[in-house]
């Protein structure tokens, strides 16, 4: 008899073993699957870090390109104005020159009439000489 429940506790022992074993077992599948399914997320988060730093690595060399772009708008207007003062310049200098030929001209118009006064007073000089 106690031969018999011995033998019926180690069945029942080794019963609830097996179930047990099932049970790791289940869990283990389960957590397998968990595994997988972390292994997956991880793989596509990553992919997708690479997509964003492909995209950010574009922006930042279409950001570069736009600055040398307004680097050398910023040169050309520079250059641009740099002719328009030296255009000024000489657009001053021909008005300033302009001013002087015509108080020259102004000038030598008031010589000239000048002169033709001095020649008329001369001619009714030599004409009161005359006999």
């Amino acid at each position: 008899q106690e031969i018999r429940a011995i033998i019926k506790e180690i069945q029942g022992g080794i019963g609830r073993a097996n179930n047990e074993m099932e049970q790791a077992i289940y869990a283990v599948g389960e957590q397998e699957t968990a595994v997988d399914a972390t292994s997956q997320a991880f793989n596509e988060i990553s992919t997708a870090i690479e997509a964003l730093v492909d995209k950010i690595n574009d922006v930042a060399q279409t950001a570069m390109a736009l600055s040398k772009n307004a680097e050398d708008v910023r040169t050309g207007i520079e250059k641009v104005a740099v002719i328009s003062q030296e255009s000024a310049a000489a657009t001053e200098e021909v008005a300033a020159s302009t001013e002087e030929q015509t108080a020259s001209s102004e000038e030598i118009s008031a010589a000239a009439s000048q002169l033709a006064k001095i020649a008329s007073e001369l001619q009714k000089q030599i004409n009161n000489f005359k006999v």
